[in-house]
């Protein structure tokens, strides 16, 4: 989850971005498979799972790419 992100998460029946994530200090790139809107704030459900690994994530910067 991101406080702020160019990517539109699905809503009044419009489609969700795609694209991928980079994260700050971490080789690759995540792709962006679907979107949701969790209050102020976009939850982006990406292609491998983070679980275990959150705490290294966080407070890193990401870039964020979107698909045209």
């Amino acid at each position: 989850m991101l406080s702020r992100s160019a990517v539109y998460p699905t809503s009044g029946g419009q489609a969700h971005d795609t694209g991928v994530i980079k994260i700050q200090g971490v080789a690759g790139e995540f792709k962006i498979v679907d979107a949701y809107k969790v209050g102020k704030c976009v939850l982006h459900v990406l292609d491998r799972d983070l679980e275990g690994y959150l705490e290294m994530f966080k407070g890193k910067k990401v870039h964020v790419q979107i698909d045209a």
